[in-house]
C-alpha cells in the first residue's frame, strides 16, 4: 500500500503525528465497498470512520467490514511462470496489519522491518 502524510491531531494541546492510506469500506454490513481512507497515528489509534486499534482492525478485515483490495475486482488470469511474471504478490490481510503496526513504529522515530 501506499503511505501518504504527514497528518496529526490534536490531544490535550499536543500534536500526535500520522500517515493514511486508502483502504476499501463496507458500511452498513450488507452495502458494497467503497473507497474510504484510513489513517494511523504514532499512538497507536487507528481511524476509518470509528476508531480503533490493530486487535480492532484486525476484526474488521476478518468480518469483510474493511478489505485490503477491492473484493469486486476479477482475478487476474494465471500465468504460466510465478517467475515471469509481471504482477506483484497481492497484499493479505495479514500483510497489511504488520505493514500499519510497522507504521506506527516509523511514526515513532522506532527501528521498522525495513
Amino acid at each position: 500500500m501506499t503511505w501518504r502524510g504527514p497528518t496529526y491531531r490534536m490531544v490535550d494541546g499536543e500534536r500526535i503525528d500520522g500517515a493514511w492510506t486508502h483502504i476499501w469500506r463496507r458500511y452498513p454490513p450488507d452495502s458494497e465497498y467503497y473507497l474510504d481512507d484510513l489513517i494511523v497515528f504514532a499512538d497507536g489509534t487507528i481511524t476509518c470512520g470509528e476508531r480503533t486499534d490493530l486487535a480492532g482492525l484486525e476484526k474488521s478485515l476478518a468480518t469483510g467490514r474493511l478489505a485490503v483490495s477491492n473484493p469486486t475486482t476479477p482475478a487476474l488470469p494465471e500465468e504460466p511462470s510465478k517467475w515471469a511474471s509481471r504482477h506483484g504478490e497481492p497484499l493479505t490481510p495479514e500483510g497489511f496489519l504488520l505493514e500499519v503496526a510497522d507504521r506506527i513504529e516509523a511514526l515513532n522515530q522506532r527501528p521498522t522491518a525495513g
